[in-house]
């Protein structure tokens, strides 16, 4: 929770999503590996007492940095060098998010999330990183990997019909006649998504 991809959680807080309105729960999720070691692999989401979705490890850095609680984390990123991609690591310092929703044309909720981010680009391919067309460039990318990722997320999260970010619970709070289980029967399977990232490159670390 500290520096790796969970998100902020301890029983008080699994209780509070587990029965608390307008939410769900979620936990780490662990598994044995083949040296016997018990290791975090993902986080498993709860509707109630029962284990609904589990999330990969990328995933729930994503859900992490929406959710905003905690720092840190590692995330895999697509480096254009040229003509050649590579993956490199985007290790978050900081994240800051915040959300806002309307109506869309009238008819279904579009709930928007700006993700306000300082990172720092670790095993990169060999790039001038201080040219500034270079620099702008490459954020621009990963803002945009960041926001169709996060979309996904969004999307599967809804599509499985739990909501470990609480937006039952930040819509409830701006309007006075919402209802949990109309909400989730009428107006989470349609909500739309759209996030914007705004990113922040500290220094980086080159590896070959």
């Amino acid at each position: 929770m500290t520096s790796d991809n969970a998100p902020l959680n301890n029983l008080h807080i699994f209780l509070f999503n587990c029965y608390g309105t307008g939410r769900d729960a979620f936990a780490p999720y662990l598994k044995r590996n083949k040296y016997g070691k018990i290791e975090f692999t993902g986080l498993g989401i709860f509707q109630y007492d029962r284990l609904k979705l589990v999330l990969d490890a990328k995933e729930t850095l994503l859900l992490k940095m929406m959710k905003g609680r905690g720092k840190g984390g590692i995330l895999p990123v697509q480096i254009n060098a040229g003509s050649e991609e590579n993956v490199a690591a985007l290790s978050l310092l900081k994240e800051e998010p915040s959300m806002h929703f309307a109506l869309d044309h009238g008819e279904a909720l579009k709930m928007t999330i700006d993700l306000h981010l300082i990172g720092m680009l670790k095993e990169i391919p060999r790039m001038n990183m201080r040219s500034e067309i270079t620099y702008k460039y490459t954020v621009s990318e990963l803002e945009q990997q960041i926001n169709d990722n996060a979309i996904k997320l969004l999307n599967k999260l809804r599509d499985n019909g739990v909501d470990p970010l609480g937006l039952g619970d930040f819509v409830r709070g701006h309007q006075r006649s919402w209802d949990e289980e109309d909400f989730y029967k009428r107006e989470y399977p349609r909500m739309r998504f759209e996030v914007h990232t705004h990113l922040t490159l500290k220094e980086s670390g080159i590896g070959y």
